[in-house]
């Protein structure tokens, strides 16, 4: 110890600043050693996607994303259509009733209060008024006339007269019959002649040995 009451300062030992170096290494080799164990379990460790360290990641391949299809409507049994019967159907036929034709009117105009008709008016109708008369005259001798079908409305005015035509040869019936009528009151008669010859030795053929007018008498 010194004089005055100071103490003098030790000597420094020469281990200290070795020990603090040494403790300081040690340190730092310690962090050093912990950061590397560190490192090594981060590169060790498995990654997420389940590769090993170092090998190239895998290459993802986008799936195609499913789209969604409607279901296709199943198909509903069709109703086949009513077959059509290819021919028309036969209608049967209504009975038709044929009502006689009018025969065309060709009388002639009335003179002197007298019609006269001929063979050519056969199946005619002729309108007379009362107080007409009606005379018929028929080529061939052969015809004869029968009585009015209703008097009272137009009777005969005496028996037929027959004109035989001169030179014609015997049996031929040349020459002409007539026959004169006259309308009596308002109403309808008919006027018929037959014959059944119509020539030489030669008998009539259908209508032709009949004649006929039908005389209706307006008021």
């Amino acid at each position: 110890m010194a004089e005055g009451g100071h103490r003098s300062p030790e000597p420094r030992s020469p281990q200290r600043p070795r020990r603090l170096a040494i403790l300081a290494l040690g340190l730092w080799g310690a962090l050093l050693l912990g950061a590397c164990s560190s490192t090594s379990r981060t590169s060790t460790a498995p990654s997420p996607t389940g590769t090993s360290p170092g090998s190239p990641p895998p290459s993802v391949s986008a799936s195609p994303t499913p789209t969604a299809t409607s279901p296709s409507p199943s198909p509903s049994p069709s109703a086949k259509p009513a077959v059509k019967p290819t021919g028309s159907p036969k209608s049967t036929p209504a009975p038709t009733t044929t009502t006689p034709a009018a025969s065309p009117s060709t009388q002639a105009a009335i003179e002197n209060g007298t019609l006269a008709v001929a063979d050519a008016n056969d199946g005619q109708t002729v309108t007379l008024h009362p107080g007409n008369h009606l005379l018929v005259v028929l080529s061939s001798t052969y015809w004869q006339f029968q009585p009015s079908s209703d008097p009272s409305v137009l009777h005969a005015e005496g028996s037929p007269a027959t004109s035989p035509s001169p030179g014609c040869v015997p049996g031929a019936g040349c020459g002409t019959v007539a026959a004169t009528f006259t309308a009596v009151a308002p109403g309808h008669a008919t006027i018929v002649a037959t014959r059944t010859s119509c020539g030489e030795a030669m008998l009539c053929q259908g209508s032709a040995g009949h004649y006929q007018i039908d005389v209706v008498v307006a008021s």
